[in-house]
């Protein structure tokens, strides 16, 4: 009971628990376990590695919880969706980007203006991009690799809620039409058009499918920078503290050359208030 008291402490702010320990002093009678525990908790570098290993199993956790409530969809579509498939997104996002805030000190900041019914083309370096623009973009559809589908719950819950997956390694017009009608239904459009996750920095060549989609349409896309690689890089389990930055830049013509130079140009912030 001590050492898992001492381990939620731990992961709070230093003042809320010195005042929970003096409000409940008398009553749990700590003992110098407990107090050595959060001692060594307390350190930097051993609260900066427990603190991560919390937060992955955590994320590890609701993604299993929201995947089970995709699976339930399989059997009560009609349930699921009449409380709004799109809420149940949103709240698993606002939940981790506050456990991110609250137990990483990993932060997001977005500038610029947030689209409506469009098609946006954001560089991919973390799941956090995906995480922030599910918060603050009104009804995101994400185009996605179809292996995805196949992780058990998540998978499920990826579908039951409309994203859409793609095979990358042959040609696969289905997507289209389920982008199309995405998009017709007064969505947003959410497509990688490096296609993977990079590194921070790293260019890659664009796919050509969000181009094609935006010519089919009629419409420009809206070129997003992001710096989250720097701070959750790829396949890494313990995040970096600070202020990751998404920058919504205007709309642009679909063309590869001309979102590579506005890419470039939201990099150096001239978008920031």
């Amino acid at each position: 009971m001590d050492i898992t008291l001492a381990l939620f402490l731990s992961l709070i702010d230093i003042k809320i628990s010195a005042f929970l320990i003096c409000c409940f002093y008398k009553k749990f009678q700590f003992n110098k376990r407990f107090f050595i525990v959060l001692i060594l908790l307390k350190i930097p570098i051993i609260s900066y590695v427990f603190k991560n290993i919390s937060f992955n199993i955590l994320f590890a956790f609701m993604l299993c919880f929201y995947g089970f409530i995709g699976f339930l969809a399989m059997f009560f579509s009609n349930y699921i969706y009449a409380i709004n498939v799109h809420f149940i997104t949103k709240l698993l996002a606002t939940h981790l980007l506050f456990l991110c805030d609250k137990l990483l000190n990993l932060k997001v900041k977005v500038y610029g203006e947030l689209p409506k019914n469009a098609i946006i083309a954001p560089q991919h370096q973390s799941l956090l991009e995906i995480i922030a623009i599910t918060v603050y973009v009104e009804k995101p559809i994400f185009v996605f690799q179809k292996n995805l589908v196949f992780i058990p719950f998540l998978g499920h819950f990826i579908k039951s809620i409309g994203m859409i997956p793609v095979d990358r390694s042959k040609f696969n017009p289905e997507w289209l039409n389920l982008a199309i009608y995405a998009l017709k239904s007064n969505q947003n459009l959410v497509i990688f058009p490096e296609g993977t996750r990079t590194k921070f920095d790293e260019v890659v060549p664009f796919k050509m499918g969000v181009f094609k989609l935006a010519r089919l349409m009629n419409k420009k896309i809206i070129p997003v920078y992001i710096d989250t690689g720097l701070f959750w890089p790829k396949w890494c389990l313990f995040k970096k503290p600070g202020t990751a930055i998404i920058v919504f830049g205007h709309p642009i013509e679909p063309d590869p050359i001309l979102l590579r130079k506005a890419l470039k140009k939201l990099s150096k912030n001239d978008q920031k208030p």
